[in-house]
């Protein structure tokens, strides 16, 4: 219920990977004002992203995603987009990945 009322979430270099993105992803419903989710450096692959993007439509706020530095490849795209679709995201990071 709490969760509710956060906006910010910092997870940056914890390697959470793609089982700790499936944990985040189902608390998700509660994220309805989460406008920052910084995720770098967590060894994400496309796995993860895949959770994610299954997670994107309770996350109506979100602005800004970072998901540099992690193991994404040219799949993830497909769930970014899905993501891209259901978040009104203003700036997207995802330098230093596998993508291309």
């Amino acid at each position: 219920q709490h969760l509710t009322s956060l906006q910010q979430l910092f997870l940056s270099d914890n390697n959470i990977g793609d089982d700790g993105m499936q944990v985040l992803s189902g608390a998700a419903q509660h994220f309805t004002n989460l406008q920052n989710l910084i995720l770098s450096l967590n060894n994400i692959s496309d796995g993860g992203m895949q959770a994610l993007s299954g997670a994107a439509q309770h996350l109506t706020s979100l602005q800004h995603l970072d998901l540099s530095n992690n193991n994404l490849g040219d799949e993830a795209i497909e769930y970014v987009i899905q993501i891209i679709i259901h978040c009104p995201l203003e700036t997207l990071w995802l330098d230093f990945n596998n993508i291309g």
